[in-house]
């Protein structure tokens, strides 16, 4: 406000002559704002694209609680992305993995075969899209079959079965608060 009242464009009441001055002085300090301007580049260009991949079961793909799951998971990440504190030079990307680990645990057609390829399927998909580490697989049955196929961190905000708190046998799994 001090340097728009000496300004030689200044009106005390108009909005239009602050803007007048603000355009007035870019256009004389170009050097200022262009390198105030490139910085801001430098530091978005700098940001590194993480891969989250994101598990869910795929019997429930469109249904509300799967809706809501997903609404969920791109809220937190949007919420990340929009901190410039937290995770300062990372911008996360989801990568979204349905899996029919669920449909096929819970049937009689879930043969280990099935299971087992899909578990690869779901792994290979993670690997493809470049995750570095897995949120979902809420269904401690799912994790289980997952977790020796997935060599990523799991991170399951549902998972809730007592084994999978051994380190030996899941030492890649945590749950999620």
């Amino acid at each position: 406000e001090e340097i728009l009242r000496h300004h030689p464009m200044h009106s005390d009441s108009t909005a239009g002559s602050i803007h007048e001055a603000a355009c007035t002085w870019l256009r004389e300090h170009p050097e200022t704002w262009e390198a105030w301007a490139t910085a801001a580049l430098v530091r978005a260009q700098l940001k590194t694209n993480v891969t989250i991949g994101l598990v869910f079961p795929a019997r429930e793909f469109g249904e509300v609680d799967e809706q809501l799951q997903l609404a969920g998971a791109q809220l937190a990440i949007d919420h990340i992305n929009a901190d410039d504190t937290f995770l300062r030079d990372v911008r996360l990307q989801p990568l979204l993995v349905p899996s029919s680990l669920t449909r096929l645990l819970n049937s009689n057609k879930g043969t280990a075969k099935y299971i087992a390829d899909e578990a690869q399927s779901v792994s290979q998909r993670l690997r493809q899209g470049g995750a570095v580490a897995v949120v979902g697989a809420g269904y401690s049955s799912d994790v289980k079959v997952l977790a020796p196929s997935i060599e990523l961190p799991i991170l399951s905000p549902s998972a809730t079965a007592a084994v999978l708190s051994n380190a030996t046998l899941y030492p890649r799994f945590g749950r999620l608060c």
